[in-house]
């Protein structure tokens, strides 16, 4: 007997485990599926066991309405997450789906009167504030003045909103949140028609440039927003207009991730007037493209002073830029905008305000160390000694070299080594001899003849050599002192007057002043 009973029991319990909990709808429309009902009209079913019940309800008035989904089995009342009503709005024997997700434990309504373009948007970022008949423009709204506000959607001309928190409707919904950047910025939320939630808009995406200017460290708009050209490389063009803003900080804000690039100090550009453009590669690095025409000083531990963020740099083309160290030996240094701490990191070469020092060791004195700068990215390649390059110096086989205006010429490396541009210059001496081997320094006696020269590299003890030919193709020019006509219009020239006159009335004064006859 005892067995019978605890059988009954199991098989009891295992039917009221298998039996769904029963839901009910309840609210202010009135019967049948009034506050207190428990009528089967209003129970809300779930045919299919995923854990969502429904119920086609036929809205008996036209109006707002105020509801909660009633769990039978608990004794639990489901409203919004504030712990206040649901709502919907209908006109007399309108079809409206009220549905209860058990899962999330959310309401959805679909079919009322609710839609994308009923909704305004009251609070505190309008004149006047917290307006409910503040109409949105198919759910967005644009906002004047930039800054941070309060607000709610609701259902044009009534307080029935969406919760913050998950987008379903609640009559006690709580305030949300508004940032805005930039004057006349749009924000737009969007109305899901199939469960009458409203999603506030979508976190932002993708990289933005922000810093001291006008995409400043807060802003997500997407004049600000970088675009990627189809291979992971992300760039945006911005006109910053024609007066000059000077040097400026930035970093690229990766709003998927939530990380800034560089992941250190700030980056810089110079702008002169208009336009810059920002750059993220597939490696993550930083690149600007600024006018690119300041000077790059190098102060050091290698100076006197040391560390004179003045010390100038000279360029030898390619982009390449150099300075001497007069004593070898290994120091730190860094290249900077000059007379300024701006500068670029070592490894990457991207531009930092408070970059790492640079290091280098040179194997003689007065060497040369260089670095390149990439105009179209606005990075630096780490630094690189002559000694390093030295190895590969190799000169032109033959010369010309032309003599300027005093018969003479400015001797340097770059004219006999070749692909000099790629290359930095070491501490380089060159040598002119002639045919016995004597050096030559006074190129005008040597005009059209074959000479030797050669390069030295100080460093290395490497030498190059070939030959060079000096011409003179600066045109002659005639001194005259004698006046046209002579001293009174007659052919009488003074003694002074010198036969290199003979021809200039012919040539230059066009007329034959009997110069010859005298």
């Amino acid at each position: 007997m005892n067995k019978f009973i605890t059988l009954c029991l199991l098989l009891c319990g295992f039917c009221y485990v298998t039996n769904a909990q029963p839901f009910y709808l309840r609210g202010s429309h009135g019967a049948p599926c009034d506050w207190g009902n428990t009528n089967a009209s209003c129970e809300l079913t779930d045919p299919d066991n995923d854990g969502i019940y429904s119920l086609n309800f036929s809205a008996p008035f036209t109006g707002l309405y105020e509801f909660k989904i009633y769990d039978g089995g608990t004794g639990t009342w489901w409203g919004g997450p504030s712990g206040s009503n649901a709502w919907y709005a209908s006109n007399s024997g309108q079809g409206i789906l009220i549905s209860f997700d058990s899962n999330l434990n959310q309401i959805h309504v679909a079919g009322d009167l609710a839609s994308q373009s009923n909704i305004c948007a009251p609070g505190d970022w309008t004149v006047p504030n917290w307006n409910n008949a503040t109409p949105t423009n198919n759910g967005c709204i644009d906002v004047v003045t930039p800054g941070n506000y309060q607000y709610k959607p609701t259902y044009c001309g009534t307080w029935a909103s969406w919760s913050p928190i998950d987008g379903t409707r609640d009559m006690n919904a709580s305030n949300w949140q508004l940032n805005t950047l930039v004057a006349n910025q749009t924000e737009c939320f969007t109305y899901n028609a199939s469960t009458g939630h409203v999603l506030p808009p979508p976190p932002p995406q993708g990289f933005y440039v922000r810093g001291t200017f006008a995409c400043d460290w807060n802003n997500l708009n997407s004049g600000c927003q970088l675009e990627d050209d189809g291979f992971g490389n992300y760039s945006v063009t911005l006109d910053l207009g024609p007066a000059a803003l000077g040097c400026q900080e930035f970093k690229i804000y990766d709003a998927s991730n939530n990380l800034w690039y560089p992941s250190g100090a700030n980056a810089w550009f110079d702008h002169v007037g208009g336009e810059v453009t920002f750059y993220l590669d597939n490696n993550n690095l930083v690149g600007v493209k600024d006018h690119s025409n300041f000077a790059i000083c190098a102060p050091g531990n290698y100076t006197e002073p040391m560390w004179n963020n003045s010390t100038p740099t000279y360029s030898v083309g390619g982009g390449v830029y150099c300075f001497t160290v007069p004593v070898a030996g290994s120091y730190e240094w860094k290249p900077t905008f000059c007379g300024e701490w701006k500068s670029w990191e070592p490894g990457s070469g991207e531009r930092s305000v408070n970059a790492e020092n640079w290091t280098f060791t040179t194997e003689c004195n007065n060497q040369n160390v260089c670095v390149r700068y990439n105009p179209n990215n606005g990075r630096m390649e780490p630094a690189f000694t002559s000694a390093e390059s030295s190895g590969t110096m190799a000169c032109n086989d033959h010369v010309n070299v032309t003599l300027n205006d005093q018969c003479d010429a400015d001797i340097v490396f770059s004219l006999f080594v070749e692909d000099d541009a790629q290359i930095p210059p070491p501490a380089y001496s060159v040598e002119i001899t002639n045919s016995v081997g004597t050096v030559v320094t006074s190129y005008s006696d040597f005009i059209g003849v074959t000479l030797t020269y050669t390069v030295l590299d100080n460093c290395s003890g490497n030498t190059c050599w070939g030959t060079v030919t000096f011409e003179d193709k600066t045109p002659p020019t005639v001194e005259c002192d004698c006046p046209v006509g002579g001293e009174t219009g007659i052919g009488d020239y003074s003694e002074d007057c010198t036969l290199t006159c003979w021809e200039l009335p012919l040539l230059k004064e066009k007329y034959w002043d009997r110069l010859r006859d005298n």
